[in-house]
């Protein structure tokens, strides 16, 4: 993910960067209706990030999908794909359902921890909040 136009604080007396993210709840919401709105199917580290802004529990979740928690495991590491009918079912529910409110501190803690093959994303912050950003020329 790319994020242009962001507000960088600098501290004069010792250099620390503090980077301001404004509306972050906004942000989750487009970066999920972003990674819902893909036209390939979902990656395991897209489906775990998709069910956490939802707020549901690994095994919370295989009851909603009315599969196994280890079938929740297998495909947030890539271990099994996800089908089809389990693919378009999140993603209605990331369009149709109130996300998490509030991030558990330990659980952001291990994101990004996977070494798999990031989604790039790119969006820019403004004084109304976040937008998709176009992509970057190569």
């Amino acid at each position: 993910m790319t994020i242009v136009n962001l507000e960088v604080r600098h501290c004069p007396n010792c250099g620390e960067r503090e980077y301001v993210f404004p509306r972050i709840a906004q942000l989750h919401r487009l970066l999920a209706f972003m990674t819902a709105k893909q036209p390939i199917a979902l990656v395991g580290e897209q489906i775990r990030y998709l069910r956490k802004y939802l707020g549901w529990s690994r095994e919370q979740f295989a009851s909603i999908m009315g599969v196994e928690t280890e079938t929740i495991s297998r495909w947030e590491h890539d271990k099994a794909k996800m089908g089809k009918s389990a693919d378009r079912l999140l993603r209605v529910f990331v369009f149709t359902k109130n996300p998490v409110e509030e991030y558990d501190p330990a659980e952001l803690a291990n994101v990004g921890k996977d070494q798999g093959k990031p989604t790039m994303f790119r969006v820019s912050a403004s004084p109304s909040g976040w937008d998709p950003a176009p992509a970057m020329a190569a």
